[in-house]
């Protein structure tokens, strides 16, 4: 009727920081499991065919990212106008960094296994809850010491999520049968602190960045302001808060940025169905996704080739003036528009390529597979 077990570790690695408390880490997990169906009122049940409850908690750890304790030094080669005047030379490849200490996280976890009417239906849900903490990454320095990014715990983290399953066999004799299984996830995450400083470009790419108060890996944009009616040409919301065309994508100051959402889909599943008749089989599973934001493929380059010329945006583009009260696709660059770019320190066009107009929802439902089987009749088998 019941379980319950415990787990207590220690564990040590030369990876992590020098001094005991750093580099030793005591982990421990206790859990439980409730048979319910085995208690007396529920043995007589003719619907019930089993009920489990399980529970957890406990605190892990891992190493992550985590690469040296002490300094790192390599040999080289110094670079000389001649080879007679090259010579060894040893190098820091890496500062000590006698700080850095396990990733941790305390985890809960609460779940039920039901099985109805002699297991043609069953279901499970699973939910979760993690609290993150000393997670390694590299940060950047000020850079006095001659390493710029360091890695360091740096950033905590909170996700949780619950995962669903509903099996049933419709159909079950013995010359045919159905069963369906649909499976259901969602799961959020989000930064509680992090002592990274990003910049605008770590955070408007195609997967993200981590920025505190946002999920892993959360997607921002440069919010647009339509067109140039003079020439086509995109303007946006600098880095300092006017309306420009000119947006400085290394400046740390990422407020005026538009937040559009995780690039980590917070809804997967899937269904499976599977229809037997003697001995020819059915199988089709579909995929599915929700809750994620992605970055489209930029349409303006500096080059093009045969592969990606004249993308369909293209077509809709500003041309004349007045077209930027009817699209808001900025104009192909002329000689008269590049006069007027020439003081410019980051084109607007490929600031284009990161604006919110170049952001689409990741949602999608996929037929993944489609089987068809035959199994051979046990006769044949047995030559």
């Amino acid at each position: 009727k019941y379980t319950i077990t415990g787990t207590v570790r220690e564990d040590g690695s030369n990876r992590l920081g020098s001094s005991a408390a750093a580099r030793w880490l005591p982990t421990w997990t206790v859990a439980g499991v409730w048979n319910v169906d085995q208690e007396k009122f529920l043995q007589e049940s003719n619907v019930l065919s089993h009920l489990m409850l399980k529970t957890s908690y406990g605190l892990n750890a891992s190493v992550g990212d985590a690469t040296n304790t002490t300094a790192i030094l390599r040999s080289a080669i110094t670079n000389r106008p001649y080879l007679t005047d090259q010579e060894t030379a040893i190098y820091i490849a890496a500062l000590q960094n006698a700080d850095l200490t396990w990733e941790k996280k305390y985890e809960f976890n609460l779940g039920t296994d039901v099985g109805l009417f002699k297991e043609r239906l069953g279901f499970t849900v699973d939910y979760y809850r993690r609290n993150s903490f000393d997670l390694i990454g590299a940060i950047r320095t000020s850079g006095v010491d001659g390493q710029v990014y360091q890695f360091a715990n740096y950033a905590d983290l909170k996700s949780q999520g619950v995962d669903v399953s509903l099996t049933g066999k419709i159909l079950s004799n013995k010359n045919t049968s159905l069963t369906s299984t649909f499976i259901f996830s969602y799961n959020t995450t989000k930064i509680t602190n992090a002592k990274n400083n990003p910049v605008l470009s770590d955070l408007v790419g195609e997967g993200g960045g981590a920025l505190e108060g946002y999920p892993v890996r959360g997607l921002f944009s440069v919010q647009n302001q339509g067109l140039n009616p003079k020439n086509g040409v995109p303007q946006f919301i600098s880095d300092t808060g006017g309306v420009s065309s000119n947006v400085y994508l290394l400046s740390h100051n990422t407020q005026y940025l538009q937040y559009e959402g995780p690039t980590d889909p917070t809804i997967t599943g899937g269904w499976s169905n599977t229809f037997r008749y003697k001995n020819f089989s059915v199988s089709a599973l579909v995929t599915y996704q929700a809750g994620n934001k992605i970055r489209l493929t930029p349409v303006y380059d500096s080059a093009y080739t045969d592969f990606n010329s004249m993308p369909n945006e293209f077509k809709g583009r500003w041309s004349l003036p007045g077209d930027d009260k009817k699209t808001n696709i900025p104009s192909i660059p002329d000689l008269a528009t590049s006069v007027d770019l020439a003081n410019q320190t980051a084109t607007p066009y490929n600031t284009y390529n990161f604006s919110h107009d170049r952001v689409a929802d990741g949602g999608f439902i996929r037929l993944k597979s489609v089987t068809l089987s035959y199994q051979l009749p046990p006769h044949l088998l047995s030559y």
